[in-house]
């Protein structure tokens, strides 16, 4: 919870590799600036494994091979997470080769190649998310093709701005937001413009 796994590298999952049945979860943490020389430049999932990504955030990533950011082969649950500027062979944001991928609330969005999400074998599942896509929307419930307006990319800052197409545009069934508003798409909350009264004075 709140880690931050950066600036390493191995033959597959630059940042981490599941493996042996188990469990990773991972909450409000920043993969990146990892790399790979086969796949997963930030994470790999293996096969009979479970992976619950919440609130993460994963940029900067590079693989040799498929899964620029993620690439699964078994349980992947990512919830609120934004998956931004990772570059692999194919699926540059998520690479799903076996298992099920399943996305909700989830931006994935400047990944190299321009096909955020590949699926070689089994399915990656996304609803309430933003996804890059050349036209067309990811097929899937309340999922949007939209520049999400961060803050500064460049700089790591992937805040929403305010009028985000991503503020209050995630599944209405999940929890509020810090504000009290519907919730949000990515793993951070949209800046709020807070209207400010101000009170004539007449001074004699």
């Amino acid at each position: 919870t709140g880690c931050a796994l950066r600036s390493n590298s191995s033959a597959n999952g630059g940042a981490a590799y599941n493996t042996g049945s188990s469990t990773l979860r991972l909450a409000n943490c920043t993969i990146s600036g990892n790399a790979s020389t086969g796949a997963g430049g930030g994470i790999v999932n293996r096969l009979a494994c479970t992976l619950v990504m919440t609130g993460c955030t994963v940029y900067g990533n590079t693989a040799a091979a498929a899964g620029g950011g993620v690439e699964n082969w078994a349980t992947a649950t990512i919830t609120n997470c934004t998956i931004y500027g990772n570059t692999g062979s194919a699926g540059g944001g998520i690479a799903n080769s076996g298992g099920t991928s399943t996305l909700k609330n989830a931006i994935v969005w400047g990944n190299t190649p321009a096909a955020q999400i590949s699926v070689t074998n089994g399915s990656a599942v996304a609803t309430y998310s933003d996804i890059q896509q050349a036209s067309g929307v990811y097929a899937g419930t309340g999922n949007i093709n939209a520049a999400p307006l961060f803050v500064n990319a460049a700089s790591g800052d992937y805040r929403l701005q305010p009028g985000s197409p991503c503020a209050d545009t995630g599944d209405p069934a999940s929890p509020r937001d810090m504000y009290g508003s519907f919730p949000d798409m990515g793993a951070f909350a949209a800046i709020r413009v807070v209207p400010v009264n101000v009170v004539a004075m007449t001074v004699f």
